[in-house]
């Protein structure tokens, strides 16, 4: 019955759009796919840039600081740098690099602020702690 009902019939047939139409629509998606990724790569690069301009910044910063250092304050410094070691590697090196890991996990949009959010938080924890 099949047979004759198939013989009868003809073949399968699509009523639905064109395959051209559909081909186009499909192609359209892949290429505003294409382009939103590169758009999010530019956002990213442009970033990426600014906080490159911005850490060199900061390194002329450090080095004129650095170079404001007169001889007492060089001594005083390798005086206490083995205290000043020690007390930041048991108080603070921790809370540091916990923080650094957060913003590099959760990249907010003011990474800063973000990092002194997270330091005020911990510094409430441990005071709860007391």
């Amino acid at each position: 019955m099949k047979d004759i009902l198939n013989q009868f019939l003809g073949g399968k047939r699509d009523f639905g759009r064109p395959p051209e139409e559909i081909a186009a629509e499909e192609a359209a998606k892949r290429e505003a796919e294409i382009e939103k990724a590169e758009k999010e790569k530019k956002v990213k690069d442009e970033r990426l840039a600014e906080q490159k301009t911005l850490w060199a910044e900061g390194d002329g910063i450090h080095d004129a600081a650095v170079k404001r250092l007169d001889s007492a304050d060089e001594g005083f410094l390798a005086e206490k740098a083995k205290d000043l070691e020690e007390y930041l590697g048991q108080e603070v090196m921790d809370h540091i690099i916990e923080g650094l890991c957060t913003i590099g996990k959760e990249m907010p949009e003011d990474p800063v602020d973000a990092l002194a959010a997270f330091f005020f938080a911990q510094n409430r924890k441990m005071k709860a702690k007391q």
